[in-house]
């Protein structure tokens, strides 16, 4: 009796993680065709230690999705900064207007110097490419990772998840290189419908003092045109145990594209 119950308990697991993963990958299948019609506006808080101490810096930028030429199947963020600590860069109209046309132009030159602008601004461990996490999991990719029933509270449902194999990775700019890491963590989901509510992720390298994790969390809702887009993120850095860099990001409610050219 206790191993026909066992049975039953691990049958009832395993067709909830079947009923996430369709309805994640068609989530994800969903923000590829549809994300890059969006615009919003981000605003990333950093919090970072430093020789002098804690810096706090601030980034207001125009915010939107699009692919390389070299990797059309690849969404990235690309981001027209209006705004760094107070201090205006650019005229929101002016930003918005530039990040429509380079996220459009059929060469990458624009999106590349957009990617290069972030960058240059003196931000710590400056976490990329977090906003299209749930792409990780779309058509062709899910079965790289391995995912179990965590638990359910409140009407949410959590699976922990584990990169088995590919090339799927999240991209922290690190003294001026890209460090590409493999992921771990949940997938958190509304136990109603498994619509995709957050979704977390744990990367390490190196060990002792030197060990390096970064743990980040993005919070996705859906909008009035039935999108499911992030709402919000938040990034740590941990070095030898001890946090040296949160990141925080949030989104005004993202608007269509061509709301946003006009």
């Amino acid at each position: 009796m206790l191993a026909c119950l066992a049975c039953a308990s691990f049958a009832i697991a395993d067709e909830r993680v079947t009923r996430m993963t369709q309805r994640v990958s068609q989530e994800a299948a969903a923000f590829s065709k549809s994300a890059p019609h969006f615009l919003t506006q981000e605003t990333l808080r950093q919090r970072a230690l430093s020789p002098k101490g804690w810096q706090q810096r601030e980034v207001v930028s125009e915010y939107g999705y699009s692919a390389l030429n070299a990797q059309p199947q690849a969404i990235h963020e690309f981001r027209r900064v209006i705004s760094v600590d107070g201090k205006n860069i650019e005229k929101p109209e002016k930003a918005l207007d530039a990040l429509a046309r380079n996220i459009t132009a059929t060469d990458d030159h624009g999106r590349r110097a957009l990617l290069k602008q972030f960058e240059k601004y003196g931000l710590v461990g400056a976490a990329a490419d977090f906003g299209q996490l749930i792409l990780l999991f779309g058509p062709g990719r899910i079965d790289r990772y391995e995912f179990r029933f965590s638990g359910q509270k409140d009407g949410v449902a959590a699976f922990a998840y584990k990169q088995l194999d590919g090339t799927d990775t999240v991209t922290i700019y690190e003294g001026g290189k890209r460090i590409r890491q493999s992921l771990s963590g949940e997938i958190w989901v509304r136990a109603a419908d498994y619509l995709p509510l957050r979704i977390t992720l744990r990367t390490d390298r190196g060990d002792g003092l030197s060990a390096v994790r970064d743990e980040a969390s993005v919070v996705y809702s859906l909008n009035p045109a039935n999108v499911l887009l992030p709402a919000g993120i938040e990034h740590r850095e941990l070095r030898g145990g001890s946090v040296v860099v949160e990141n925080h990001f949030t989104y005004l409610p993202f608007h269509a594209f061509g709301v946003a050219s006009e």
